[in-house]
């Protein structure tokens, strides 16, 4: 695998073999990079996050999904890495809800994104959610899947 220039690897991650990752990208911790990908300069992987075998991601993934393709696009939230983190039943049907207002939702990003930071949450969801919130939410030269 290579590694380019200026990258920023999180801890506990998985890069398998022959993933090839341009300058200046950002690796959250947990992340899972799927074998042959590429991911293009300056994109960000969020924490939990999986990119899957076969891939070249342009976009930013956001924290708990997984993305796949040529070019990557957003399928699902990372069922079983969190699960296999020890994801309680309520936190990955919450982390399940994101990824529907996001990617499933008749409303644009904004509009989502919006709903997501009004919906009150307590405890280990209003965790996930300050997570997935400051990703999303933050400045991206390459834009979200």
């Amino acid at each position: 695998s290579h590694v380019g220039h200026d990258c920023c690897l999180g801890n506990d991650i998985i890069i398998s073999a022959q993933v090839a990752m341009g300058g200046h990208v950002q690796v959250g911790n947990h992340a899972n990079i799927g074998g042959n990908s590429s991911i293009h300069q300056f994109c960000r992987i969020g924490t939990f996050a999986m990119l899957s075998a076969h891939s070249f991601l342009k976009k930013d993934i956001p924290p708990f999904m997984i993305a796949f393709g040529v070019p990557a696009i957003a399928k699902s939230y990372n069922r079983i890495g969190i699960l296999r983190q020890g994801f309680s039943d309520e936190e990955r049907i919450y982390i399940k809800q994101l990824f529907k207002q996001l990617y499933e939702s008749n409303l644009n990003r904004t509009q989502a994104i919006e709903n997501i930071q009004n919906s009150p949450e307590k405890g280990d969801r209003k965790t996930i959610r300050q997570t997935f919130l400051d990703f999303v939410q933050q400045p991206s030269s390459r834009g979200l899947l």
